[in-house]
């Protein structure tokens, strides 16, 4: 039934997205960006500690800056919503890209890349970080210019929880930042968090769409790249399973 499993979550994350944003009315209030942002030393692995309305677990993101395209490519790692659901590790992978409005500002536009993300780009603002330990983030996007979403992230350098007063102080400075609203920060597990890299499946939304991706060397599975051919593999996989439990009943 492990296939089966993988399915239903399959469906899952992309019928009932989990949301990390908050509506509001209005058009985006810009925060105060860093002017003289350092892309190359902000690259590489970031672990989200708080962000805004998400019911995800084991959150990171990856920044990777491309100077001859004066662009970060942007991977985003979840466990999503109902991933109890399955026995298996299933981490969820956003790819995206981030651009600078203005050379060495941090104020970028944010293309989840499918899903409509090029139609409706994010302004993303890191608004304060020292690069080696933590980092604080701002989104807007724009909704047909009388309401938007907004979302603010914690995030630092170590998967390891931030102390007590670490927390406090970030948390007080995001309670600086326009519209945001503190009592719906999430906390996000990252405590026996598994590495997506050795997760068995990776469920990929990139500019090619959705993907179900086998870690596990199962060639069959890393071609599986439409709902019909999950389904298909899926049904193909229980029959199997149920004939081996029929022949252990003989």
């Amino acid at each position: 039934m492990a296939a089966t499993c993988v399915l239903l979550l399959f469906l899952t994350l992309f019928i009932i997205p989990a949301t990390a944003h908050q509506f509001k009315f209005g058009s985006c209030r810009d925060p105060t960006p860093i002017t003289d942002f350092n892309y190359e030393r902000f690259n590489g692995t970031w672990y989200v500690h708080r962000k805004l309305s998400t019911s995800s677990e084991c959150l990171a993101v990856k920044f990777e800056w491309e100077s001859e395209n004066g662009k970060y490519s942007v991977q985003e790692t979840r466990l999503p919503l109902l991933s109890s659901a399955t026995p298996l590790d299933v981490f969820v992978t956003n790819v995206g890209n981030l651009r600078p409005l203005v050379d060495g500002s941090s104020a970028m536009t944010l293309v989840w890349e499918g899903m409509l993300g090029n139609l409706l780009p994010y302004k993303f603002t890191v608004v304060e970080t020292d690069y080696d330990t933590y980092a604080l983030d701002v989104e807007c996007q724009s909704l047909a210019g009388f309401s938007k979403r907004v979302s603010a992230t914690i995030l630092t350098r170590s998967q390891t929880p931030p102390t007590e007063e670490q927390m406090n102080e970030y948390l007080a400075k995001v309670a600086t930042q326009p519209d945001i609203d503190m009592t719906r920060l999430s906390a996000i597990q990252q405590v026996g968090c598994a590495s997506a890299d050795s997760a068995t499946y990776n469920v990929r939304l990139d500019d090619q769409g959705i993907s179900l991706m086998s870690l596990s060397g199962n060639e069959e599975v890393k071609n599986i790249t439409t709902l019909t051919q999950a389904e298909e593999y899926a049904k193909k996989v229980q029959e199997k399973e149920e004939e081996e439990e029929e022949k252990k009943r003989e």
